[in-house]
């Protein structure tokens, strides 16, 4: 599917449940980096079925993060927009 534009996009992410709105100020040099590390390292919840194992294997990447308020500007960052399948 093509979207117009990056709104289209955060909706499309946003009705899909991967995207993740962060409305806390955050510093754009070190604390956006850390939070992005972390979310996309930590476990997803069930991921496919591994037919090989007989098991669900836990998936990682986590949801697109959308800082609404880096410090020092205007200007949202979305991170991690690919993250997960």
């Amino acid at each position: 599917m093509a979207y117009n534009d990056l709104r289209e996009w955060v909706a499309a992410l946003e009705r899909a449940g991967e995207l993740k709105r962060i409305k806390t100020e955050v510093d754009p040099v070190l604390e956006i980096a850390e939070i992005t590390d972390r979310v996309s390292k930590s476990i997803a919840g069930e991921g496919p079925f591994d037919s090989r194992s007989g098991q669900v294997r836990a998936t990682r990447g986590g949801p697109a993060l959308l800082f609404e308020k880096p410090k020092g500007s205007s200007v949202p960052v979305l991170i991690n927009q690919f993250g997960s399948e």
